[in-house]
């Protein structure tokens, strides 16, 4: 098993997704905190599992 590109694949993963959450739900510093549920949901829906399961 290697880790270091699993790790690789989280965090590739996980900065795309952060960035289309960003953007589709024009999230700013007056909305972050509102927008919460909805970016969890939008990094849920577009992730893999193994991607969104963490890495011990």
């Amino acid at each position: 098993m290697n880790l270091g590109t699993d790790a690789r694949a989280v965090v590739m993963g996980g900065h795309s997704v952060g960035v289309y959450a960003f953007l589709r739900y024009a999230v700013n510093e007056r909305n972050f905190a509102s927008s919460e549920a909805a970016i969890r949901a939008t990094i849920t829906e577009l992730l893999p599992e193994h991607l969104r399961t963490p890495i011990v």
